[in-house]
């Protein structure tokens, strides 16, 4: 996922664990996904709109959600920082599978030879 707020573009992504929370938290056998909206809200949207408000995020970063310790809240991690927006966008757009292509797309992007590539539907 990517979001951006003025010149603050950042990039995001959630672990497995990150996401089995919100589903588990998200989801009720008598109501199926009704709380789901609720929980994407309470665990993922207003811990990262604060982050957002503060100066804990700068252009460039890509931050890792996982779960945290206790096992009821998400961790928000920065894996990388002053990371080209180009290489963001490329990393959003093709999916990124590992943290070590970003270093790879970061010297791509330097070098100006990253290419977005056009999803097809």
């Amino acid at each position: 996922m990517r979001a951006g707020r003025g010149d603050r573009s950042f990039a995001f992504s959630l672990t497995e664990a990150a996401k089995a929370l919100l589903l588990a938290e998200g989801t009720d056998s008598q109501y199926g996904a009704r709380h789901l909206k609720r929980a994407f809200d309470r665990l993922l949207v207003q811990p990262l709109s604060n982050l957002i408000a503060s100066p804990k995020i700068r252009q460039g970063d890509w931050l890792q959600v996982d779960l945290a310790a206790a096992g009821k809240s998400l961790r928000f991690h920065r894996e990388q920082k002053n990371i080209s927006l180009a290489a963001l966008a490329q990393a959003v757009h093709g999916g990124i599978c590992s943290w070590a292509q970003l270093p790879k797309m970061a010297a791509a992007a330097a070098r100006g030879q990253l290419r977005l590539n056009s999803r097809r539907a």
